[in-house]
């Protein structure tokens, strides 16, 4: 599990000190081959490496995706960038896990047109405790299963955890998730939320906790949760501004 500071900021800022390059190809997301050179940039946090990319979104191509070790298509890290990551091999031998780094998934999102980030957890790590304003708080383990209503309930703490770890005072219901809701429909209600001018911003409690979330089902084999984890993300980010809590951010 990754610290509490957003990945987004980091690939941003760190962009610059921490470049992988690697040959892909800018093809459909099942196509195999790799011949032109894109950007991704590779850093380890905690005990996890993330890798981000500029690669535009492919016709239809989910939000959220996988990629199983050594994966060949072009939306994934290619193991030639991966392996210039700086601190790789401290963090492997740290967490014992030379062995078996290159067999495990990465969780990867993509955001906006062009931007994807993809995350492989080498080891699990101890649930991180925040002193916030509104208390401390921790962040949860994933679920035991797939079942949705237990991630239900995982979704209520996390969200709390995520958004006051990036300063926003709130406590999610548990009453507020549900996975049978239509997405179409909470896209409708985002539009009707109140801007908040002024307020904290939602965009970095709202990514961490979507990012968060989907490794968590990568690393647990509960890929088909993709679009109930969208659903969840979609009633948090309405919800909080709803309660005067952050800044609206619009729709996943």
């Amino acid at each position: 599990m990754r610290s509490t500071e957003t990945r987004l900021s980091l690939s941003i800022t760190l962009v610059a000190l921490f470049s992988c390059v690697g040959e892909v190809t800018i093809i459909d997301p099942d196509g195999p081959a790799r011949s032109e050179a894109a950007l991704w940039q590779c850093l380890t946090e905690g005990n996890d490496v993330t890798c981000d990319a500029a690669l535009p979104a492919q016709p239809g191509e989910s939000g959220a995706y996988a990629c199983e070790a050594a994966d060949p298509r072009a939306v994934c890290p290619p193991p030639a960038a991966v392996s210039r990551t700086p601190g790789l091999d401290a963090l492997l031998t740290r967490a014992g896990a030379d062995g078996r780094f290159d067999t495990l998934r990465w969780a990867c999102l993509l955001t906006g047109a062009h931007q994807r980030t993809c995350v492989r957890e080498v080891a699990p790590s101890a649930p991180e405790k925040i002193p916030t304003e509104g208390g401390e708080v921790t962040q949860p383990p994933p679920p035991a299963a797939c079942d949705p209503e237990l991630w239900e309930a995982y979704f209520a703490q996390l969200a709390t955890f995520e958004y006051r770890a990036h300063g926003v005072k709130i406590t999610f219901p548990r009453e507020l998730f549900d996975t049978t809701a239509s997405f179409d429909d909470l896209a409708i209600e985002a539009t009707r939320v109140p801007a908040n001018e002024g307020a904290p911003s939602c965009a970095e409690g709202e990514w961490a906790m979507r990012q968060q979330a989907w490794l968590d089902a990568v690393m647990n084999n509960c890929l088909g949760l993709n679009q109930e984890i969208l659903v969840m993300c979609q009633q948090a980010a309405n919800y909080a501004p709803a309660q005067g809590a952050c800044g609206r951010t619009g729709t996943w």
